[in-house]
């Protein structure tokens, strides 16, 4: 999923007059009207408003066969969608405060809601993270990749959808009419010629 943009799920939302997206909005949409890849439409990047200006092409032929729901406080659970299937979209309730490379807890207001992709697990030091990849450059690094810690998925956890298949369609571009070759030139040929001569 780390290929898939955003901007097709984000421009197709079922109330563009708000912000972000719910996760059975985002899976319906992915699974009855599709999306495409990042490198076609980028996403990276950008707020709100650069998201809502995004002219989608009008193939979109990236769709889901299906979606499923798990624990969004368990991580276990979470693992082993990834495990399986390589993917598990997570929905976060945070603040700017915490919203770092490494979320971490404070028990401050929650400002805003946030999905993002969970793609594998890992321990260190004895804490079971998530790594999970989100926008670029919006507090998180150079590539997107935050660690989510099990603590901060118990806390700020509010839902967990993993993908279950993805079928993607190629996209038929009209064939490129060919170049049409030089008009002959009209001067008449004075001599006959044979291999290896040249008009010099």
């Amino acid at each position: 999923t780390k290929n898939i943009t955003s901007a097709g799920v984000y421009k197709l939302r079922a109330d563009p007059t708000k912000g972000g997206t719910w996760q059975g909005d985002v899976g319906d949409i992915l699974k009855n009207k599709g999306t495409i890849l990042e490198l076609v439409t980028p996403s990276q990047n950008m707020g709100e408003t650069a998201m809502d200006a995004i002219v989608l092409p009008p193939v979109l032929n990236i769709q889901i066969t299906g979606y499923s729901y798990c624990n969004a406080k368990d991580i276990e659970q979470i693992a082993e969608a990834i495990q399986a299937y390589g993917n598990c979209g997570l929905v976060f309730d945070s603040n700017l405060a915490e919203w770092q490379i490494t979320p971490v807890y404070l028990n401050t207001p929650t400002t805003f809601g946030h999905s993002i992709d969970a793609t594998d697990f890992t321990l260190i030091n004895g804490v079971k993270y998530l790594i999970a990849r989100d926008s670029a450059g919006q507090s998180s690094s150079s590539t997107g990749y935050r660690l989510i810690s099990e603590a901060f998925l118990k806390a700020r956890c509010r839902g967990a959808m993993y993908i279950t298949g993805i079928r993607a369609t190629p996209v038929i571009t009209p064939p490129i009419a060919p170049t049409p070759l030089p008009t002959p030139s009209t001067a008449p040929f004075l001599v006959d010629m044979s291999v290896g001569q040249t008009s010099l």
